[in-house]
């Protein structure tokens, strides 16, 4: 059973490691860099204590638990109340988008989700037809590269200003993948 005194030497470590970050974020410093330099090498320190408290296989959890817990504290503790002015607002009709911009999202919804989707499995389809080894790797393989294909494809089409040639090109993958994999 670990006791609670073997907690209290990297808690408080962590405590001044996050307390110089603040302070050097928060430009209270009188040298930032090196705040900053000795609250990292702080923090750095309270994951070995934190080893030698708690084993290495809680340290990096109770670290990555303890650094926001004192971050909050700070945000808690350092609360300033501000008051509020009061303007009033003039009150206009209310606007929905236009009927061109509500198609525009819908269709750039349609090729970014499902479209994206259908072709990241196509292509992953074909390449583990095509592709050597086991069965089971093979569709391990598939299974674990058709997300990064479908976030890939979805990235694309959002981002190409030209939005139509990445459709067009993915849609034309999609067509060629779909062929490979199906044939026998």
């Amino acid at each position: 059973m670990i006791f609670l005194p073997a907690f209290l030497p990297p808690f408080l470590c962590t405590l001044f490691g996050t307390t110089l970050l603040y302070l050097s974020w928060r430009r209270t410093a009188p040298d930032r860099r090196t705040a900053s330099g000795i609250g990292w090498l702080f923090l750095i320190g309270s994951l070995a204590l934190w080893v030698i408290a708690a084993g290495p296989e809680y340290a990096p959890v109770f670290t990555l638990l303890t650094v926001p817990f004192v971050a909050w504290l700070f945000i808690a503790f350092g609360r300033q109340d501000r008051v509020r002015t009061t303007t009033t607002l003039t009150r206009r009709g209310l606007h929905g988008p236009s009927l061109r911009s509500v198609l525009s999202n819908a269709g750039l919804f349609v090729a970014a989700v499902p479209l994206a989707g259908l072709v990241a499995s196509l292509v992953s389809a074909a390449l583990i037809r095509w592709m050597p080894g086991l069965d089971v790797d093979r569709m391990v393989f598939a299974v674990l590269f058709m997300p990064v294909l479908w976030g890939s494809f979805a990235v694309w089409i959002c981002a190409d200003p030209r939005r139509m040639r990445a459709v067009s090109l993915v849609t034309g993958l999609g067509i060629v993948s779909g062929l490979l994999a199906s044939v026998p």
